[in-house]
């Protein structure tokens, strides 16, 4: 299965079993595009917010731009007894096509 159709299927089940998907880089970044339905919040803020936004029960599916910040997320949240979470890596391995532009500032934590 080729990286496409890899991420392809991670985001079509992300939709059917209801995972939050969160994108972890800069709310700069954020803006420059991000994955269509995806939240911002930045690593620094998930830090000190985690118990305030994210429920134990709930399931995320992390990312960053190249993997690194999703993973430092996913092990600290884990850490914390978080286990429905997963890296699903980085926005450059994505095809442009599940990009967004949207910047509605309900996608920010």
């Amino acid at each position: 299965m080729s990286k496409t159709n890899k991420k392809n299927q991670i985001i079509d089940n992300f939709y059917k079993e209801n995972y939050t998907l969160i994108d972890v880089r800069s709310k700069e970044e954020y803006v420059l595009g991000h994955l269509k339905g995806s939240i911002n919040f930045e690593l620094e803020k998930l830090f000190k917010n985690y118990k305030i936004k994210l429920n134990k029960k709930s399931k995320y599916l992390l990312y960053c731009h190249s993997g690194n910040r999703s993973q430092i997320a996913m092990d600290f949240l884990h850490s914390k007894g978080y286990e429905n979470i997963l890296n699903i890596g980085g926005i450059i391995d994505f095809p442009t096509e599940m990009l967004d532009m949207d910047n509605n500032e309900e996608n920010y934590y």
